[in-house]
């Protein structure tokens, strides 16, 4: 799973926390519908490419959902968010961890009476409890993939408190998927291949990142410490995680592995952990600073410094292909996180969501290459998993020389006339000039 804790409270493997920014060993665990609207033209826009008919000289096509816009003046439209409560399973609360493309959501839930959590399928509309291993009592899932195989683990009974068993369901069917000898696994992500990533301990206690392929489950290793945990896996089989270079509990490292692991350093401070990694191998996670605090980082052979939502801390948690990442910040003046989209700036998801729905956006935990993302929040008060789909991203001008600049939040990934394409994919920025933008043409951009 994209987001997970770097402390292990009371020995057990299971324990999870989101990567806080200011107290780490404070777990924490947030959906709606926007109304779009332009500025001087009426624009209707939604998920099903609907039209909207425009009664000028030219027009631009424009989607992530689809819209075609006339054009006489500048005009502009910010990011906005469609956003779901994906509700409970009866319970007070909900935690969403794990998005798939094609916006299957799972994590966990309080079922009715306040039960133990059980670990759910979001599908359709529809929340569905996925149960647990046999003799389990509670279950948490944390990654899907688009064969809509999920990894989770399920908490048991013991003596000293509950131990947890790493699980794969699919097909309707939970394994478990056992350990490296000790008594407790966690998975925490998978790829389409059915490469699951997590951690387990050995027979006297200490914890490895773990690779489990093929029915075979393999200890990563360490950079050098005693304790690592895997966290991420891209289609290429690349993880990622955070491993301790010593015996030191106070010097973590996040790494990559593909054979070997990797130390990928720090921001200055002692301690950093890799969450999350895209096809592009672009790594995000979060890092200390000289001072301590965590800020979340982007690797891409360099660690670079997201910074923060104006507070002190910051952590990314997962990227998707196009180079998004999400996460959550503390904000100016308090403690309090916010989650935060990140491309190319770091912006608050709670000022790109309709006002006044009773929403405090706290942690967003994964990202798909649709752009829609999900975490946990507060709604009205209620800790509630969420979902967040985009909405209308794009904005346009059109300048004194009658040129017409398209401009994405995204990357434009496609723009062309009737007569044929226009060069410039992967930019946020297209120019159409003068000369191309006369008769009754349309020109189409999509956003990646």
């Amino acid at each position: 799973m994209p987001f997970l804790s770097r402390r292990w409270v009371g020995g057990n493997v299971g324990r999870i926390c989101l990567p806080q920014t200011v107290n780490e060993d404070n777990c924490k665990q947030t959906m709606a519908h926007p109304d779009i609207s332009g500025r001087r033209h009426s624009v209707m826009a939604n998920l099903q490419k609907r039209i909207v008919r425009t009664y000028c000289h030219y027009s631009i096509w424009v989607f992530s959902a689809v819209l075609w816009l006339g054009i006489t003046t500048e005009n502009v439209w910010s990011a906005r968010y469609a956003i779901t409560d994906l509700g409970t399973l009866g319970g007070s609360s909900s935690f969403a961890l794990g998005l798939n493309a094609a916006g299957t959501v799972v994590g966990d839930s309080l079922p009715a009476g306040n039960a133990p959590e059980e670990a759910f399928r979001y599908r359709d509309g529809i929340m569905t409890g996925l149960g647990t291993l046999p003799r389990g009592a509670q279950s948490r899932a944390y990654g899907v993939n688009d064969e809509d195989a999920i990894v989770g683990h399920a908490y048991f009974p013991d003596l000293e408190g509950f131990v947890y068993k790493a699980f794969l369901l699919r097909a309707g069917v939970m394994t478990n998927l056992g350990t490296l000898g000790g008594p407790s696994s966690s998975a925490y992500a998978l790829n389409n291949s059915g490469w699951i990533v997590g951690s387990s301990q050995l027979e006297l206690g200490e914890t490895r990142a773990f690779l489990f392929r093929d029915g075979v489950m393999t200890n990563l290793g360490t950079l050098g410490g005693d304790f690592s945990s895997a966290y991420s896996i891209n289609a290429a089989g690349i993880v990622v995680g955070e491993s301790r270079t010593n015996n030191d509990v106070n010097i973590m490292r996040a790494f990559r592995y593909d054979g070997n692991m990797l130390d990928l350093g720090t921001l200055g401070g002692a301690r950093s952990a890799a969450y999350g990694i895209n096809a592009e191998n672009v790594i995000v996670g979060g890092a200390s600073v000289v001072g301590g605090q965590l800020h979340a980082f982007r690797y891409d052979g360099i660690m670079h410094d997201l910074g923060t939502l104006g507070g002190s801390g910051s952590v990314a948690i997962a990227i998707n292909a196009a180079g998004v990442i999400v996460g959550n910040s503390t904000i100016a003046g308090s403690p309090a996180l916010h989650a935060f989209v990140h491309d190319g700036t770091m912006r608050d998801l709670n000022n790109l969501i309709p006002a006044g729905g009773g929403w405090v956006l706290t942690t967003a935990t994964a990202i798909n290459d649709q752009g829609q993302i999900v975490g946990r929040g507060e709604h009205n008060g209620q800790l509630r998993g969420f979902l967040l789909t985009p909405s209308l991203t794009v904005q346009y001008s059109v300048r004194a020389d009658g040129a017409v600049e398209i401009t994405s939040d995204g990357f434009l990934y496609e723009a062309r006339a009737l007569n044929g394409p226009f060069t410039g994919l992967g930019v946020k920025t297209l120019t159409i000039e003068p000369g191309a933008v006369n008769g009754d043409r349309f020109y189409q951009a999509r956003e990646k």
